[in-house]
């Protein structure tokens, strides 16, 4: 039989990690530096989305309510879902008494707002009691917290509080409010009718939104069977696309409640019960709300996450067939995100084979192809993915870089400016063309770009990196330094950012800030020759010379250059040990047998112990190879 609840439902999606009596305060980051939009634009190719967030929070061990034994369980398979196959960046988990007010509030009041930006995606989550209060004009929703006492409005959390912290998230590209609870009294505009079937596309679904979902109304119940929720049960189904595979790989929330009120009448007429469940809809918000949240099922292919095992109805089923097309791309997206390119072509190649025309196939083989360092076969891929679709604005951009890598930065820029015709707002094309422009000396078109980039995207650090290279070179030193400083305070591991900074302090002849970012790029990275050379070099201008000597012999160690052996010769000829400088010197040109600078200092070493004739012939050979040498 099915077990009634008093649970309301409001749809914010929060996860939870493991149910106790004491309740769980869980926060999961995901490792490594990608973001949920980058599995957006790998999966289908669009840009503009950044990193996803949510808050999930489960309450049934309730102190003055019935007792519930579904939310924290239920909490806890959203977030598994939200972290394992919705991929989501950053998971807050609250159940039972760790759910608190003052909890919650800080969360949706400070610290989650601060986080979530732009062009990120929101989603909060709660499974428990609701209940609606009837006012003298009006009604009143609410969500019962664990210590919440009959009729004490102000231990619970109130709908119009809840309309607040949606405001709270006003900028972010997508907010939804999955309340699993049945009341009314939202304060929210329920929207009439569904959304045009017509317009199901992804740049449609990208456009902004805020959306609250709720389990029901007042008079109807949340249902729970076998100990979990019915409608998260059915929520998650429909987000992983095992009620139905959307041909596209992307199910917008529009989809999902359709499929979510056939799967609840489909249980309802399974169990012969007479229940009333009708999940609602609302806008959080009336203008600028195009959009909706969206999932993307075709990831479901790279988790190990066990389906949860519920009822026949509402039982995770896969209806992709393992040799279709789309299951070999799937396949290839999870073979490249974990770096195995080999067998992402082979699947890659499959899905071309058996679908000559489908462009996704051949854009993520020019992506695997590019990350082996196959170039010329990446420019092969993305040119027949904007054959078959020339509007294809991620396409021309990523042939831009692989023909960035050949050093064809001709085509880069013609290929990265297509990219800008098409979408306009493309901050990653601008910036990647001015570093193209940067690679041709046109230092001022390159500032022109990156300035772009960054008035598109502030927050990208390689724009900052970019930009400040460009006035490094127009010995705009004190620019520079600004912008490698952006760069650095965006993203505080930016080894090579610290060390191009140590270059402009360098060429400022501020030898000790210099030796400063040296340092941190050296603590960052105890492999980067280049630092250590650097730090050399700031350490021989400012007459330390032994401190000098023990850098370029890291650098020497880590990689044997014509130029470090040069530099530490250098070192050498100041503390007038000619020998070791004229050794250092032969092994530089040993390296590099058109080293000017090194026949002319070798030649200086002959003549300091009295070598004349070796004098001249090496500084003879160096002029010779540059006129400008020793001037």
């Amino acid at each position: 039989m099915l077990k009634r609840s008093s649970v309301s439902a409001v749809v914010l999606i929060l996860w939870m990690s493991c149910a106790s009596a004491a309740g769980i305060d869980d926060d999961y980051i995901k490792p490594g530096s990608s973001k949920w939009g980058d599995v957006l634009e790998r999966l289908l190719g669009q840009k503009g989305f950044g990193k996803s967030y949510a808050l999930v929070v489960g309450v049934g061990d309730y102190d003055h309510y019935t007792k519930l034994s579904a939310p924290a369980a239920d909490a806890v398979q959203v977030r598994n879902f939200l972290r394992d196959e919705a991929l989501f960046d950053r998971i807050i988990t609250l159940t039972d008494e760790k759910a608190t007010r003052p909890r919650i509030e800080s969360l949706m009041e400070s610290i989650l707002p601060q986080l979530v930006q732009s062009n990120d995606r929101f989603l909060f989550y709660f499974s428990g009691h609701g209940m609606t209060r009837n006012l003298t004009a009006s009604k009143r929703g609410y969500l019962i917290l664990k210590s919440s006492r009959k009729n004490s409005w102000d231990e619970m959390i109130d709908m119009p509080r809840m309309r607040e912290w949606s405001e709270n998230f006003g900028n972010a590209r997508h907010v939804l409010f999955l309340l699993d609870a049945c009341f009314s009294g939202l304060a929210a505009a329920e929207r009439k009718g569904g959304f045009d079937s017509r317009d199901q596309t992804v740049q449609r679904l990208m456009q902004p939104a805020s959306h609250i979902i709720t389990a029901g109304i007042e008079g109807e119940e949340s249902f729970i069977f076998n100990e979990k929720s019915l409608f998260t049960a059915a929520f998650l189904a429909a987000a992983r696309g095992a009620l139905s595979m959307p041909s596209d790989g992307v199910i917008s929330l529009s989809e999902m409640m359709v499929q979510i009120n056939r799967a609840l009448d489909a249980k309802r007429a399974e169990l012969n019960e007479k229940f009333k469940m009708t999940p609602r809809t609302y806008y959080s918000r009336i203008e600028n709300n195009g959009g909706e949240f969206f999932f993307l099922p075709g990831t479901i292919l790279r988790s190990n996450t066990p389906a949860p095992s519920i009822s026949a109805a509402l039982e995770r089923k896969s209806d992709i067939d393992p040799t279709s097309v789309k299951a070999h791309v799937s396949r290839g997206i999870g073979y490249f995100e974990n770096y195995d390119f080999d067998h992402a072509i082979a699947e890659y190649n499959e899905a071309i084979r058996l679908d000559p025309k489908h462009t996704l196939a051949f854009y993520n083989r020019g992506n695997a192809y590019g990350a082996k360092g196959d170039y010329d076969r990446a420019i092969d891929d993305y040119t027949q993915a904007i054959r078959l679709d020339p509007k294809y604005a991620t396409a021309f951009h990523n042939r831009g870089n692989a023909y960035y890598d050949r050093d064809d930065y001709d085509r880069a820029i013609d290929d990265y400016t297509q990219a800008i015709r098409l979408d306009p707002k493309y901050a990653e094309a601008f910036s990647n063309r001015g570093f193209a422009h940067s690679a041709k000396r046109d230092y001022n078109q390159a500032m022109t770009d990156f300035g772009e980039a960054i008035r598109l995207d502030p927050k990208n650090p390689d724009t900052y990196y970019g930009r400040g290279n460009a006035y490094y070179e127009k010995n705009d030193y004190d620019r520079a330094i600004a912008d490698y400083g952006q760069a650095i305070l965006l993203d505080p591991k930016y080894t090579l950012a610290f060390y191009k900074r140590g270059n402009a302090w360098h060429d400022k002849r501020e030898f000790g800030w210099a030796i400063v970012d040296y340092t941190q790029a050296i603590r960052l990275d105890p492999n980067s020759a280049f630092a250590f050379n650097g730090r050399g070099n700031a350490y021989y201008d400012n007459n330390d010379y032994d401190r000098a000597i023990d850098d370029y012999n890291q650098a020497i160690r880590l990689e044997p250059s014509a130029m470090y052996f040069k530099n530490r010769g250098n070192a050498y000829y100041d503390k007038n040990d000619y020998d070791r400088a004229i050794d250092d010197f032969s092994e530089a040109i040993r390296l590099d047998p058109n080293y000017a600078w090194a026949f002319y200092w070798r030649g200086l070493a002959k003549k300091m112990k009295g070598d004349g004739s070796g004098a001249a012939a090496d500084i003879s050979r160096a002029r010779r190879l540059d006129p400008n040498v020793g001037n």
